[in-house]
């Protein structure tokens, strides 16, 4: 009896499907779902209707509600791999990249051989720009079944993107080989050549500049980020954005990109970020990237030279307190110290010191004669932050050394205390010139070892920037070229053969 109803009830399903079915040939969408949805009010849970549902929304571009039925689908058996690739595919289209990856990746899971959705997972990390990725699992699909056409044909495409003409055409014979009809492969195939041949745009010629300055507008203090795109080419660029891919901590923006519509040939344009100062310390880096269309219609990007904002903690504003509300506040703080030694006597170094305080807007409190005779000097000083109204106190102390050396201590307070690091980062690089050169070396060595990594040719910048002194030192080069000695060595002769010179210079110029 039980079979009995199960075929009547199967024969009532099938003829649901071939009546929407027949709507769907003429064209009539809406009584196709209307005849789909009344065949799910007697079974709500039939998976092939559900499945014939949400393939008709897909088909006509309504993919939020494909996606709900496929998901209901799923909820009922998780492990219908047709269901998890139609899904991914809903997704693909409605741009929910990141999901539909997902999904691709669960087809594949349930079953290694669906290529389908190996390609497509490649196409959609090419979609959302993972170039190699993208790369490496059309390489994967392919060690599936290697007379893929299809997966062979989209990594040729890829290739042809990133102006890698040469594998794109090996790449493209691949998949003719597998398919000598393949028309829309040699259609490919025919435009790489051509622009392999006439392709003459070099992205040398286009430049990208960055600086930046600070400002005070009204009661703000405002940093200016520009950004020089230079258009050397003979060529009209298009549909040009840049990009903040990074901002500095403390500085607060209404727009992290812009998008100019154009730049003619020989030309330039230096749009500008602006940046406000919303903490009484601000530094670090700022990164980004141009993108633009050339005239053959390929898409570039070029990545923005990180640019430092070195710290600047002078968003301060002086607070006068008297001896003993300062040491009442000091006892409340929390705080950091830093400790260096400075060449040249006392005197001189507490007046140094004391610029630097004033400078950066402290407070300096009268001391007492017992602090300020023979061999030691102490000074103590006083601030607010500009906008956040966070106070700080700073306690220096000097003492005489040998050699002509006076040694610094500085400790930093404050109620908030990842804010006295910033300031005594600040004081720290204002202090540079007096610092003995050991504890530049210290300081410095690891910061000039980044620099050297992020340099292309080493070589060439080492020359340009050490300009006659690199005679002095090419013999230490040469060693390091040959692995005699490694790059800490390197920078050791460096210092030791040019000084404290060497360092400031690659000091001020990049950190």
């Amino acid at each position: 009896m039980r079979a009995r109803n199960k075929t009547v009830v199967m024969s009532k399903v099938e003829n649901w499907i071939q009546k929407g079915s027949k709507y769907v040939e003429l064209g009539d969408f809406k009584s196709a779902i209307e005849i789909f949805q009344k065949g799910l009010k007697d079974e709500p849970e039939n998976e092939k209707l559900l499945l014939n549902l949400g393939n008709l929304y897909d088909d006509i571009g309504d993919y939020n509600k494909a996606i709900d039925v496929y998901k209901k689908i799923l909820g009922m058996d998780d492990q219908n791999k047709t269901v998890w690739y139609n899904l991914g595919n809903s997704l693909r289209k409605n741009k929910e990249f990141y999901s539909a990856i997902k999904a691709y990746k669960r087809v594949i899971e349930i079953d290694v051989y669906q290529l389908n959705a190996w390609n497509n997972l490649g196409c959609v990390y090419y979609e959302i720009g993972e170039k190699e990725n993208a790369i490496d699992i059309l390489k994967k699909t392919l060690n599936v079944d290697s007379n893929y056409k299809l997966a062979w044909y989209n990594l040729a495409c890829i290739y042809s993107q990133m102006r890698e003409y040469d594998k794109s055409i090996q790449i493209f014979k691949k998949a003719i080989e597998i398919d000598p009809g393949y028309k829309k492969a040699w259609d490919k195939l025919e435009i790489v050549y051509k622009r392999k041949n006439e392709f003459t745009f070099d992205l040398k010629n286009i430049k990208i500049l960055r600086g930046g300055d600070w400002k005070v507008e009204g009661d703000n203090s405002i940093f200016y980020f520009k950004v020089k795109i230079i258009n050397n080419s003979q060529y009209l660029l298009s549909n040009i954005q840049i990009i903040l891919t990074s901002k500095p901590k403390g500085l607060k923006i209404k727009r992290d990109r812009i998008q100019i519509e154009s730049l003619n040939p020989h030309s330039f344009i230096a749009p500008r970020f602006k940046f406000k100062a919303k903490e009484s310390c601000v530094g670090e880096i700022i990164k980004g990237m141009t993108l633009f269309i050339d005239y053959l219609g390929n898409s570039h990007t070029i990545e923005i030279k990180p640019f430092r904002i070195k710290y600047v903690c002078n968003l301060l504003v002086k607070k006068k307190v008297t001896k003993d509300v300062f040491y009442e506040k000091v006892s409340k703080m929390d705080g950091n110290r830093i400790l260096f030694d400075c060449k040249g006597q006392i005197e001189d170094i507490n007046n140094i010191i004391s610029d630097i305080l004033k400078k950066n807007n402290f407070y300096l409190l009268k001391q007492l004669p017992d602090y300020q005779k023979g061999g030691y000097r102490k000074l103590e000083g006083f601030a607010q932050g500009k906008y956040d109204n966070k106070e700080v106190a700073l306690a220096v102390y000097l003492e005489q050394k040998l050699n002509e050396h006076t040694q610094l201590i500085i400790d930093a307070m404050s109620e908030d205390k990842a804010k006295t690091i910033d300031i005594l980062r600040d004081i720290s690089s204002q202090c540079n010139e007096i610092k003995i050169s050991t504890e530049l070396i210290k300081e410095y060595t690891s910061k000039i070892e980044e620099i050297f990594e992020r340099v292309d040719d080493l070589e060439s910048f080492l020359i340009k920037n050490l300009g006659s002194d690199w005679t002095k030192v090419r013999y230490a080069w040469q060693e390091y070229k040959e692995g005699i000695i490694d790059k800490k060595q390197l920078i050791k002769e460096f210092i030791k053969v040019l000084g404290k010179k060497f360092i400031l210079a690659l000091v001020k110029k990049f950190i």
